[in-house]
């Protein structure tokens, strides 16, 4: 998915916001390992992502 902003940010829970709404990820020992202009890569052990 193509994201627009980053809203929160921890190591247990990730809040991406896109055009379309936004997506949650929550899980253990998360980081944002890579950042381009309209892509990111979350690494660590999701639990759950809700869109």
């Amino acid at each position: 998915m193509n994201y627009l902003e980053i809203v929160d940010f921890s190591d247990t829970c990730i809040v991406v916001r896109y055009e379309g709404g936004r997506s949650i990820l929550t899980g253990s020992q998360l980081v944002i390992s890579k950042m381009q202009d309209d892509e990111i890569l979350i690494e660590g052990k999701i639990c759950s992502i809700e869109v």
